[in-house]
């Protein structure tokens, strides 16, 4: 575990990264993507923005597969209390009629935790056909 914290402390050091962290900073709520990062590089690269800018920030994946992937690597570096999963609601992609109720209450959960106020920032980590569901607003 001493080898992941130096490592995600070498990533927060690193220019290139206060360079992408001054670029979220700006005004505006910029989005980023980056692009080429192999492997976990990608992960680190989260790590070390979160270790040096503490904010809720959301992780979009390929697929279910590489967001499971994501977040398990995410909260390798981090801890659990930090790194969400969000699902989609489904048994089978495509298929809208039969719903894994684990998955619903996931994707409950994530989102609660997220907007909670006051309680250290959050990464949520998803895949597009989580994205594509909606959800009931708090507030309608």
């Amino acid at each position: 575990m001493e080898n992941l914290e130096r490592l995600v402390q070498v990533f927060k050091e690193a220019p290139q990264l206060r360079s992408i962290s001054d670029r979220l900073s700006e005004k505006g709520k910029p989005d980023l993507s980056i692009t080429g990062a192999s492997g976990s590089m990608d992960c680190f690269i989260l790590a070390g923005l979160y270790a040096l800018q503490p904010r809720s920030m959301m992780y979009v994946a390929m697929d279910k597969e590489s967001a499971a992937y994501v977040q398990n690597t995410l909260q390798s570096l981090l801890g659990d209390l930090d790194v969400f999963f969000f699902p989609d609601s489904f048994k089978r992609p495509m298929q809208y009629d039969h719903f894994e109720a684990h998955q619903v209450l996931a994707r409950t959960d994530a989102i609660n935790k997220m907007n909670v106020e006051g309680i250290n920032p959050k990464i949520l980590v998803t895949y597009p056909e989580a994205l594509f569901e909606k959800v009931v607003s708090p507030y309608a």
